[in-house]
């Protein structure tokens, strides 16, 4: 079951996705009987530096658009925010960080 949440400091602001799922222990193993959640962030990576016209041309970004809208100081800089994001997500305490 997805949960969507907004997470905010002074360094960065963004959406967390964290994909919940309940903890399938049995009641004998867990003695109050509760089930916890593990909560994790996920995140694609998505480069997303192009003009909206360009994308609605093409049936699939993944596998069809073309590389002549790429610039690699635009991907560094989403990489470094990227990263940020799965470091900031660590520090909250999320269970797990996917790639």
């Amino acid at each position: 079951m997805p949960c969507f949440a907004l997470y905010q400091s002074a360094r960065v602001a963004f959406p967390l996705t964290a994909l919940c799922y309940h903890n399938r222990q049995s009641q004998s193993e867990n003695a109050g009987g509760h089930h916890p959640v593990k909560s994790y962030y996920f995140s694609e990576f998505p480069y997303h530096e192009y003009p909206d016209a360009e994308g609605d041309k093409y049936p699939s970004l993944r596998l069809t658009f073309p590389n002549t809208w790429f610039n690699p100081n635009t991907a560094n800089g989403l990489f470094k925010r990227y990263f940020d994001e799965c470091v900031y997500a660590d520090e909250l305490g999320f269970d797990g960080i996917m790639l």
